[in-house]
This record gives C-alpha cells, sequence and structure tokens, in this order.
C-alpha cells in the first residue's frame, strides 16, 4: 500500500513538474499582444536601424495590418542574447488610446518588449521586419 501512496505521488509530482514546465513559456510559448485590437492603438511610431529612418504611423488599414501581425507573435523565455546579436532592428512604438507607450523591437528571432529580450517564434517576427521596411520606403 506505501509503494502504491509513493508511486501515485511521484507521478503526480513529475506531471505538476511537466505542466509549469509547459506553461512556464519554454516549450508552447506565449502571445503577449493576442488582447489587442487595432481600435487601441492612437498611433506607431517606426524606428528602422539600419537605415537609421523614423517615421510616425497614423492610418488605419496600416496600424491594422500591424496589430494583426502582433497579435500571432509567439515569445519564448526571457534571453538576453538578443543584445549581442548583430542586424536590423525594426522598433515599434504603440501609442494606445489610454496613454500608454508599448514598445516591441523585432530583431530576429529575438522580440525586444519594453526593453525585456525574448527568444520568438521566426515568422511573424520576420513579417514585423518585413513589413517595418516596406513603410519606411
Amino acid at each position: 500500500m506505501k509503494r502504491r501512496t509513493l508511486t501515485i505521488l511521484v507521478i503526480s509530482f513529475i506531471t505538476l513538474a511537466i505542466i509549469w514546465f509547459l506553461l512556464s513559456g519554454r516549450i508552447i510559448g506565449k502571445k503577449p499582444f493576442k488582447d489587442i485590437n487595432d481600435s487601441d492603438v492612437q498611433s506607431i511610431g517606426l524606428l528602422v536601424i539600419p537605415p537609421d529612418k523614423t517615421i510616425s504611423i497614423s492610418e488605419r488599414d496600416e496600424i491594422k495590418e500591424i496589430v494583426d501581425i502582433l497579435n500571432t507573435v509567439v515569445i519564448y523565455e526571457e534571453d538576453d542574447a538578443g543584445r549581442q546579436y548583430q542586424g536590423q532592428l525594426v522598433q515599434y512604438s504603440l501609442n494606445m488610446k489610454d496613454g500608454n507607450v508599448v514598445e516591441i523591437g523585432s530583431y530576429n528571432p529575438f522580440l525586444f518588449i519594453d526593453e525585456k529580450c525574448y527568444k520568438t517564434k521566426y515568422e511573424p517576427c520576420e513579417e514585423l521586419n518585413s513589413l517595418g521596411n516596406k513603410l519606411i520606403k
């Protein structure tokens, strides 16, 4: 009887550890912008380095396109390796209607959210980079 109880406890502990690991964002990931609507965003500042260009975006269809991509962004664990990464930074500053500003820097395969760096899913991050380059031209 004691052996059976111990087995159940061990299996329960392992199951809880696996669930915690999956929910922590290391494998499954999180969608931090899934609840943002384009109607929540007043305007967007866009900075692309290189070529070190900045524009302001207030057209509703462009804001919607950016927000639609942001809704698909998946981040994993926080990882500061992106701070030493070489490449192009495409940074979106979302000026929300409630007065908050959310800064999102796409530096594929990393994403900066309000100065914290995360590993990210490749495709949505690449879409943010491509769109940013298209919009500054």
